[in-house]
């Protein structure tokens, strides 16, 4: 093994796969260290440890998720203040361990991968400016259930790449899992970018 391509999905809820650099096959992968009583605080030092990991088995490229700023409602301060605070320790873990690094956005991924983004299930017609209190439950229930399911079908994309490029990984969380973790599989597909877009080996930065 001549070295490694990391991929980096991050997130309290994120994971990070890595991937031999001559073969391609997959040499490991991992959830997001946390720490804490709830376990939903950033385990710092075993990120260090899992970098230094990386570093002895030759780490030509890591790429790690470009996160953007959380807009909606649900996008509270806090949520925004972690979504920033683990990208900005994974980069400084790297350039602190001189281990090269990129980061990329998500729509880059998907157009370099090819992962297509099913369309969104159009809006139902507006409800009447009379709309009684009832009805404009119903109407935001029905509307947030179209929003997840198109969320859902954005994650299965993911997934069915990730599993075409590695057949035979489980990309379950976890054993107990059922279905596939997004996470993970989005982990593995910026392991596999890293290795397209390393310029040593001919790849375009």
């Amino acid at each position: 093994m001549s070295g490694i391509y990391v991929g980096i999905d991050p997130g309290k809820e994120g994971f990070s796969f890595w991937i031999d650099a001559d073969t391609g096959r997959m040499i490991g992968s991992a959830q997001q260290p946390l720490i804490g009583d709830k376990g939903d605080n950033f385990d710092v030092a075993a990120m260090v440890r899992q970098a230094k990991e990386w570093k002895e088995l030759g780490c030509l490229l890591a790429m790690v998720e470009e996160l953007a700023p959380m807009g909606g409602k649900m996008a509270t301060p806090q949520t925004s203040f972690y979504q920033g605070m683990v990208f900005g320790i994974w980069k400084a873990i790297f350039a602190s361990l001189g281990i090269p690094y990129r980061t990329v956005k998500k729509n880059h991924l998907k157009k370099s991968l090819g992962i297509k983004t099913p369309a969104r299930v159009a809006k139902e017609d507006p409800l009447p400016k009379k709309a009684t209190k009832a009805e404009k439950k119903e109407w935001n229930k029905r509307d947030r259930a179209r929003l997840a399911k198109w969320k859902k079908s954005v994650k299965h994309e993911a997934i069915k790449v990730a599993t075409e490029i590695f057949p035979g990984v489980d990309f379950r969380r976890t054993p107990r899992c059922k279905n596939p973790d997004d996470n993970k599989a989005e982990s593995a597909l910026y392991a596999v970018l890293a290795s397209k877009l390393d310029h040593r080996r001919g790849g375009v930065v």
